[in-house]
């Protein structure tokens, strides 16, 4: 093995290790979501912004030596970083859900819910125009 060899194996082994830790800490993060969290979830956000700034560390490392990649090393990166990809839109899905729940929470609360929606016999959409109650005036 050439010189350069090794020290390109050894950050992509450590991008490997960080991968995998970042794949962990997404299922925090996404444990974090469910139970509603949200120290565990500033945690998570923490720990994970730290991992993430070793991986641009040790990726311009890399990428500075790069001249004889480990193909099987790359292919795990590869594998990895999509099984984090997938992950984190999971989780940024579970965030817009629960946002778009506090929004509807948020504008029954204000009143402001607008008429009702429902679909008729023959499948159409009609409107429930009569007033509601608000939760403040109830």
């Amino acid at each position: 093995m050439s010189s350069p060899t090794r020290p390109i194996n050894e950050i992509i082994s450590a991008q490997v290790a960080a991968l995998s830790e970042i794949d962990t800490i997404l299922t925090t993060e996404e444990e974090a979501l469910r139970s509603r969290d949200p120290e565990l979830l500033l945690a998570a956000a923490e720990h994970k912004t730290a991992v993430l700034e070793q991986l641009r560390d040790l990726e311009a490392q890399r990428q500075a030596l790069s001249t004889e990649l480990s193909l099987k090393q790359t292919d795990v990166l590869k594998e990895i970083l999509n099984r984090c990809k997938v992950h984190n839109m999971a989780n940024a899905s579970l965030l817009n859900a629960q946002q778009q729940h506090v929004d509807r929470l948020l504008r029954l609360v204000r009143g402001d819910v607008g008429p009702a929606t429902a679909y008729g016999t023959n499948g159409k959409r009609t409107t429930n125009t009569r007033p509601s109650t608000t939760l403040r005036s109830a």
